[in-house]
């Protein structure tokens, strides 16, 4: 099992400490599953009845289904841990990972997508179920060796980048039409597509960006660092750092919405919550023994956020998980 080419090989590294731009507070903040079947790394839904939660052990998938009251497990008999999920409606959704894993839902089974690539496929994206992205690569890869593919359900393509612009690995895609999306990488790297060509955004930062979320083409996001966490903010003509002091580890997952605050998470039951007005808020999370090293983060729209994560130091030994929510 390649432990180097998973993030959680270059993630675990960061430095773990508190922030000293947060304000502590109690908040709504709940434990809401806890699973000994494996680490919980992705996190997405239809609505507040349809989430999926993906993860696992280094030998075997974990895909688990929220329906509002509770988690049921799915069995997706494949045998790579799970990095990221994501859908268009509750019959059109897409799971990937380690060894070029893509998985996709119907509504009633998971089954598997070719790829064309053994390297871990970490996220994706889509404008629509018909116009999928995943991205991807190997951390000890050259430069401009980034995964990129594009398609649906059983037919994706490998996506060619310009070598000088693209990293060794890219960990995350967003965007908000089929010509406006935007993929986060190592280095630093942001790279863009209009629909016609790709460019790579200057950006105040030469660490790792591990993941990207964002309310419109001009209000986005992007978290990463590695001893201290990084957070930058796109307002459809610049990138700009939004912490000006250090916050204490590396950021994994953001999520943001329309009507709520930007939340960020990481090691050490780290969650960030940055309010519209531009503040900084470290909220109080449920004591855990360990404290969760918590991965990816998402909002049903409703009114309730999910961090999930679990005991991901333990790699490549068995790890749990945690899903903690916010109502």
């Amino acid at each position: 099992m390649r432990i180097s080419s998973l993030m959680l090989g270059a993630v675990l590294a960061a430095g773990c400490g508190g922030m000293d731009t947060a304000i502590d507070r109690d908040d709504r903040w709940t434990l809401d599953h806890a699973t000994t079947a494996g680490g919980l790394l992705g996190v997405w839904g239809s609505g507040p009845s349809d989430v999926w939660v993906v993860g696992g052990q280094t030998d075997r998938s974990l895909v688990l289904h929220g329906d509002g009251t509770g988690w049921t497990p799915f069995d997706v008999s494949s045998t790579s841990l799970l990095f990221s999920v994501y859908g268009f409606t509750d019959s059109d959704v897409y799971a990937v990972g380690e060894h070029g894993l893509i998985l996709h839902y119907d509504g009633k089974t998971w089954v598997t997508v070719e790829s064309g690539t053994d390297l871990p496929l970490y996220g994706l994206w889509g404008a629509s179920g018909e116009d999928v992205w995943i991205v991807g690569g190997g951390l000890s890869g050259p430069a401009g060796s980034a995964v990129v593919l594009r398609g649906a359900r059983g037919s994706f393509h490998v996506v060619d980048l310009p070598a000088d612009l693209a990293p060794n690995v890219l960990f995350k895609a967003h965007g908000f039409a089929s010509d406006d999306v935007m993929l986060v990488g190592g280095g630093g790297a942001v790279l863009r597509w209009n629909g016609v060509q790709w460019r790579r955004d200057p950006v105040p930062t030469s660490a790792s960006l591990f993941a990207t979320w964002g309310r419109g083409a001009d209000d986005a996001y992007a978290v990463g660092g590695s001893g201290t966490g990084e957070i930058l903010h796109f307002d459809g003509q610049a990138w700009s750092q939004v912490n000006e002091g250090p916050i204490g580890s590396g950021l994994n997952g953001v999520f943001t919405s329309l009507e709520g605050p930007t939340i960020a998470v990481g090691p050490e039951s780290v969650v960030i919550e940055l309010g519209r007005d531009g503040s900084l808020v470290q909220p109080r999370l449920p004591k855990l023994d360990p404290a969760p090293f918590l991965h990816g983060v998402w909002g049903d729209g409703h009114g309730t956020t999910y961090a999930v994560g679990g005991d991901l130091f333990a790699y490549p030994g068995p790890m749990t998980g945690v899903i903690l929510s916010r109502h």
